[in-house]
Protein backbone atom coordinates (compact mmCIF):
# COMPACT_ATOMS: atom_id res chain seq x y z
CA UNK A 1 0.00 0.00 0.00
CA UNK A 2 3.13 2.63 1.02
CA UNK A 3 4.99 1.69 -2.29
CA UNK A 4 1.92 2.52 -4.37
CA UNK A 5 1.50 5.68 -3.10
CA UNK A 6 5.19 6.45 -3.50
CA UNK A 7 4.50 5.70 -7.10
CA UNK A 8 1.42 7.95 -7.49
CA UNK A 9 2.97 11.20 -5.53
CA UNK A 10 6.59 11.02 -7.64
CA UNK A 11 6.86 12.30 -11.43
CA UNK A 12 7.57 9.22 -13.21
CA UNK A 13 10.37 9.60 -15.89
CA UNK A 14 10.96 8.03 -18.73
CA UNK A 15 12.64 4.25 -19.43
CA UNK A 16 14.02 2.85 -22.64
CA UNK A 17 12.14 -0.52 -23.39
CA UNK A 18 14.16 -3.30 -22.10
CA UNK A 19 16.69 -1.24 -20.05
CA UNK A 20 20.49 -0.14 -20.23
CA UNK A 21 21.72 -2.88 -22.33
CA UNK A 22 19.17 -3.20 -24.30
CA UNK A 23 20.41 0.71 -25.45
CA UNK A 24 23.86 -0.07 -25.84
CA UNK A 25 22.71 -3.43 -28.07
CA UNK A 26 20.75 -0.45 -30.04
CA UNK A 27 23.79 1.98 -30.24
CA UNK A 28 26.37 -0.99 -31.16
CA UNK A 29 23.63 -2.25 -34.16
CA UNK A 30 23.04 1.79 -35.28
CA UNK A 31 26.47 3.41 -34.80
CA UNK A 32 28.45 3.10 -37.98
CA UNK A 33 31.88 4.24 -37.64
CA UNK A 34 33.09 7.74 -39.59
CA UNK A 35 35.51 6.55 -42.40
CA UNK A 36 38.16 8.83 -41.43
CA UNK A 37 38.20 7.61 -37.58
CA UNK A 38 38.40 4.23 -39.03
CA UNK A 39 41.09 4.60 -41.60
CA UNK A 40 43.36 6.79 -38.68
CA UNK A 41 42.65 3.97 -36.32
CA UNK A 42 40.75 6.64 -33.82
CA UNK A 43 39.06 5.32 -30.35
CA UNK A 44 37.49 7.07 -27.60
CA UNK A 45 34.25 7.76 -26.75
CA UNK A 46 32.02 10.90 -26.65
CA UNK A 47 29.85 11.94 -23.54
CA UNK A 48 26.30 13.48 -24.74
CA UNK A 49 23.52 14.87 -22.90
CA UNK A 50 20.23 15.23 -24.21
CA UNK A 51 16.41 15.24 -23.36
CA UNK A 52 13.42 13.28 -22.91
CA UNK A 53 10.09 14.71 -23.83
CA UNK A 54 6.61 13.12 -22.46
CA UNK A 55 6.54 11.16 -25.85
CA UNK A 56 9.56 9.63 -25.44
CA UNK A 57 11.37 11.43 -28.14
CA UNK A 58 14.78 12.77 -27.92
CA UNK A 59 15.65 16.34 -28.52
CA UNK A 60 18.33 18.70 -27.69
CA UNK A 61 21.43 16.56 -27.70
CA UNK A 62 24.68 18.49 -27.36
CA UNK A 63 28.31 17.35 -26.61
CA UNK A 64 29.87 17.55 -23.20
CA UNK A 65 33.32 15.54 -23.80
CA UNK A 66 34.15 15.50 -27.75
CA UNK A 67 36.03 12.90 -29.72
CA UNK A 68 36.06 14.87 -33.39
CA UNK A 69 33.77 16.22 -35.23
CA UNK A 70 32.61 13.50 -37.34
CA UNK A 71 32.68 11.14 -34.56
CA UNK A 72 30.29 13.81 -32.40
CA UNK A 73 28.12 13.96 -35.35
CA UNK A 74 27.26 10.04 -35.47
CA UNK A 75 26.92 10.30 -31.67
CA UNK A 76 24.08 12.77 -31.96
CA UNK A 77 22.44 10.90 -34.88
CA UNK A 78 22.48 7.55 -32.95
CA UNK A 79 21.09 9.00 -29.81
CA UNK A 80 18.17 10.73 -31.78
CA UNK A 81 17.14 7.83 -33.04
CA UNK A 82 16.37 6.16 -29.32
CA UNK A 83 12.83 5.88 -28.19
CA UNK A 84 11.64 5.78 -24.63
CA UNK A 85 8.50 4.60 -23.11
CA UNK A 86 5.80 7.82 -22.93
CA UNK A 87 4.96 8.83 -19.33
CA UNK A 88 1.54 10.12 -17.81
CA UNK A 89 2.16 12.27 -14.48
CA UNK A 90 -1.28 13.20 -14.06
CA UNK A 91 -1.17 15.81 -17.27
CA UNK A 92 1.97 17.13 -16.12
CA UNK A 93 4.60 17.09 -18.95
CA UNK A 94 8.22 16.26 -17.99
CA UNK A 95 11.61 16.64 -19.73
CA UNK A 96 14.10 14.40 -18.82
CA UNK A 97 17.92 14.69 -19.23
CA UNK A 98 20.33 12.17 -19.43
CA UNK A 99 23.75 11.53 -20.08
CA UNK A 100 25.39 8.89 -22.46
CA UNK A 101 28.93 7.58 -23.49
CA UNK A 102 28.99 6.55 -27.15
CA UNK A 103 31.95 4.37 -27.01
CA UNK A 104 33.98 4.37 -30.51
CA UNK A 105 35.78 1.24 -30.88
CA UNK A 106 37.84 -0.44 -33.93
CA UNK A 107 36.25 -3.70 -34.83
CA UNK A 108 38.16 -6.59 -34.34
CA UNK A 109 40.62 -8.00 -37.03
CA UNK A 110 39.34 -11.83 -37.53
CA UNK A 111 42.56 -13.65 -38.73
CA UNK A 112 42.10 -15.82 -41.14
CA UNK A 113 44.45 -18.73 -41.74
CA UNK A 114 44.90 -22.16 -43.80
CA UNK A 115 47.29 -24.62 -42.45
CA UNK A 116 47.83 -27.76 -45.06
CA UNK A 117 49.71 -30.86 -43.71
CA UNK A 118 51.83 -32.94 -46.27
CA UNK A 119 53.62 -36.59 -46.30
CA UNK A 120 56.33 -37.72 -47.19
CA UNK A 121 55.32 -38.39 -50.40
CA UNK A 122 54.07 -35.23 -51.23
CA UNK A 123 57.98 -34.49 -49.94
CA UNK A 124 59.78 -36.83 -51.83
CA UNK A 125 58.10 -35.15 -55.12
CA UNK A 126 59.47 -31.49 -53.86
CA UNK A 127 62.77 -32.72 -54.13
CA UNK A 128 63.18 -33.64 -50.30
CA UNK A 129 64.84 -37.01 -48.80
CA UNK A 130 62.81 -36.99 -45.49
CA UNK A 131 61.14 -40.17 -43.75
CA UNK A 132 58.58 -40.89 -41.84
CA UNK A 133 58.25 -36.89 -41.81
CA UNK A 134 55.58 -34.85 -42.52
CA UNK A 135 55.77 -31.09 -43.58
CA UNK A 136 53.24 -28.23 -42.11
CA UNK A 137 52.41 -24.61 -43.36
CA UNK A 138 50.35 -22.03 -42.34
CA UNK A 139 49.08 -19.29 -44.52
CA UNK A 140 47.69 -15.96 -42.51
CA UNK A 141 45.18 -13.68 -44.71
CA UNK A 142 44.51 -10.58 -43.82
Amino acid sequence: MLQSKKEKDFIRLPEYPGGPKAIRAFIKQHLQYPPKALSEGLEGHVLLSYKINDKGMVHGQHVIKSLRDDCDEEAIRVVGLLRFKPVKNRHVRVNAIKKIFIHFRLPKVKLQYQISVSKDEEMKKQGESCENSYGYTIVFNK
